[in-house]
């Protein structure tokens, strides 16, 4: 694997503007804006952590982003959860079962109407511990999975790495060979992949900073050995935007209480999709240790392809 990085004397453009936006609520777990059906939702995993779980387990559903209504909760016991659609179905993705600190299987979760889900394990690789995903398809119709991974150690290396399965059809899905992958060199969290119409798979992951600190940093690839890291770097940065309630969304004391004192220094579990013209983004906050401190939105003013490759563009 190489990695590709700035040369001297280089020239630049300037950095994207990213709006946030403000705390939507109190942690999440894993969260993917999805346009379906016209509409913007959210598939979110629902943490037993979450303040506003009743049920005691951990679940995914379906949030509709403009009115709040939620779907019927699915998936019990999946988490780090992430989710794809496609005419009109959602394919959800999860690793881990009811708090479980990864997995070596990968479910598929899939639903029409968001009352009735299927499930079928995609993947089942014994001695892996999988962790978050995220798939996109290519205009030729390969379907791509990035694969957080933690086990085992003698092919992750430094814990987490991601790696990559594809796909014709999303129901029957290989793993690339195992030089394909992001990156053994360190810890790289949280993927959430996309293809652009350049040819390129770009991908944002949490990266490890010192004195632990964590922040999102941006990479792309078209043969997912060989990756070119962002001009711009990080993403950007936890700060005090994070920290306060998203204008017209309403906290309990107690959750502003979480949101607004708890340590945060990281944000983390990026994903984004195109609505509208608009690049639509969801993040977490928290310490990294247990603590988990809010669900977050961000805005970029453009379409998707602009954003992404926006972070790599030089005069």
């Amino acid at each position: 694997m190489s990695e590709i990085n700035y040369t001297g004397g280089m020239k630049v453009k300037n950095r994207p503007v990213i709006r946030k936006l403000g705390a939507i609520d109190t942690m999440m777990a894993e969260v993917t804006p999805l346009v379906y059906k016209g509409r913007l939702v959210r598939f979110e995993t629902v943490s037993v952590r979450n303040m506003r779980n009743t049920l005691g387990r951990d679940y995914c559903r379906i949030r509709d982003a403009l009115t709040g209504e939620c779907s019927k909760p699915f998936g019990f016991g999946c988490y780090y959860g992430s989710a794809y659609t496609q005419d009109d179905t959602i394919y959800a993705f999860a690793a881990g079962n009811d708090g479980d600190f990864g997995s070596p299987r990968i479910k598929m979760l899939w639903s029409d109407d968001l009352e009735h889900w299927n499930e079928k394990i995609v993947l089942d690789m014994p001695g892996w511990l999988f962790f978050n995903t995220s798939v996109c398809r290519s205009p030729e119709g390969k379907y791509v999975m990035a694969i957080e991974a933690g086990e085992p150690l003698d092919i992750v290396g430094i814990p987490f790495t991601t790696f990559f399965a594809v796909s014709d059809d999303l129901f029957h899905w290989e793993m690339m060979p195992l030089e394909c992958n992001f990156s053994k060199l360190r810890y790289t969290a949280c993927p959430v992949s996309r293809y652009a119409d350049d040819g390129y798979y770009y991908m944002i992951n949490t990266l490890s900073l010192p004195f632990a600190r964590y922040a999102p940093y941006i990479s792309r690839t078209r043969n997912f050995k060989d990756w070119e890291i962002g001009l711009h770097n990080p993403v950007w940065f936890w700060d005090d935007e994070d920290r306060r309630p998203k204008p017209g969304v309403q906290f309990t004391p107690a959750e502003l209480e979480h949101i607004t004192k708890g340590l945060s220094i990281n944000n983390c579990d990026v994903d984004l999709c195109e609505y509208c013209g608009y690049t639509y983004i969801t993040y977490a906050t928290g310490d990294q240790l247990g603590f988990n401190g809010a669900l977050c939105e961000a805005i970029y003013d453009g379409p998707l392809n602009e954003f992404l490759k926006s972070f790599f563009e030089h005069l």
